[in-house]
């Protein structure tokens, strides 16, 4: 019995002392040196970075620039050619701002929004031009700064910057444009055409030479340029008068003009007005000017106290943003201000100018100011 008890005993204190060691914590082991971190099969949650302030502001910007939900459009060239509405449509799908674009020349929006200013019923929100119509408009306080835009902040992604003309960026460059002379390739012999301005005063070309009516155009004062830096004789203007030029109010008017054959040249026009005529085979060519080809942009500026200005920042920054740019190479075929994209261009209408003459900040307003010479446009639209 004792030997029983005794071995029963022993079996339970074998069991109690079991279960005891299953419930005593383990002992931490010591620490031992550190090692690379292994990946684990479970990924850390990611933090969400920080909205910087000025990202944070932009934002406001859009949202209310959607509430706004529309933008009235003065424009110049923007809705002639494939590239405006291609723009057009990509920018109301993104953001749902519907545009409105009015289709006029600089001159005349110009004298437009003097009056909207004056009874105090801005409508524009946006306008396009020639960088001297823009600048005309800045110098009678139609339009306000944009340095604020995203785009703005990028320094070295341009071939032509878009506050280049105007550093308060009041009015922002988004396509660089050529103005030199074009032919009509069925009515000028290859090596027949003219090889400057100062050839256009030959005699064989009285009665066959195209350019913008110097009365609701600046091409008048784009002479003052040429006549300020010596590269044309002062009375050029008086001259080239006496050669019976042909008139049309728009320089698009003017290319549709020598495409049909009715002149053989066309005088100081922008590669942009032709670029479409060409890629639909009309016979025209571009030419290079020994004077000096004037180098230029297509701009656009926000409208002071115009009725959208939130909706007009955002699609400022757009047509300035890679996306818009592509559309503006491929579409319009035309030459972006922004870097690391290809112009689209037909192969009549490729230039390298040999003697470029580059419309800087001072020449604009040099220009601008000369714009409405009434003796220029005299000389070219003798009566």
């Amino acid at each position: 019995m004792r030997k029983g008890l005794a071995g029963s005993l022993f079996v339970v204190v074998l069991l109690v002392a079991a279960v005891l060691a299953s419930c005593t914590p383990k002992a931490t082991p010591a620490p031992q040196p550190s090692a690379p971190a292994t990946p684990s099969a479970t990924a850390a949650p990611r933090t969400t970075p920080a909205v910087g302030a000025e990202d944070a502001a932009w934002n406001k910007v859009v949202e209310a620039a959607k509430k706004e939900g529309k933008l009235n459009f003065y424009n110049w060239y923007f809705t002639e050619g494939r590239g405006g509405r291609a723009l057009q449509q990509a920018f109301e799908s993104k953001y749902g701002i519907k545009l409105d674009a009015i289709q006029g020349r600089g001159a005349e929006f110009t004298e437009r929004l003097k009056t909207e200013k004056r009874i105090g019923q801005m409508v524009a929100d946006v306008v396009e031009g020639s960088s001297l119509h823009l600048e005309n408009m800045r110098l009678a306080g139609l339009l306000t700064p944009t340095t604020d835009i995203p785009v703005m902040r990028e320094k070295d992604a341009w071939h032509m910057a878009p506050n280049f003309h105007n550093k308060e960026a009041n009015y922002l460059n988004y396509q660089r444009m050529f103005l030199t002379m074009f032919m009509n390739t069925n009515l000028v012999k290859p090596g027949e055409e003219p090889k400057g301005l100062t050839d256009l005063l030959d005699p064989k070309w009285k009665g066959k030479l195209l350019i913008s009516d110097p009365v609701v155009s600046e091409i008048a004062s784009r002479f003052v340029l040429y006549i300020q830096q010596k590269r044309l004789p002062d009375d050029f203007p008086a001259r080239l008068g006496r050669q019976e030029l042909l008139f049309d109010p728009s320089t698009p008017g003017v290319a549709l003009k020598l495409a049909q054959g009715n002149a053989s040249i066309a005088v100081l026009l922008a590669t942009l007005d032709v670029s479409n005529l060409v890629a639909e085979g009309a016979p025209l060519r571009v030419l290079d000017t020994k004077e000096g080809v004037m180098v230029d942009a297509l701009s656009m500026g926000a409208v002071n106290n115009g009725p959208h200005p939130n909706a007009a920042k955002v699609f400022l920054n757009y047509i300035l943003s890679p996306d818009g740019q592509k559309l503006i190479a491929s579409k319009s075929l035309s030459y972006p201000v922004r870097k690391g994209i290809t112009a689209n261009v037909p192969p009549a209408m490729q230039l390298e100018p040999a003697n470029p003459l580059l419309i800087d900040p001072a020449a604009v307003e040099f220009v601008a100011k000369a714009f409405r010479d009434k003796q220029l446009v005299a000389a070219l639209k003798p009566k």
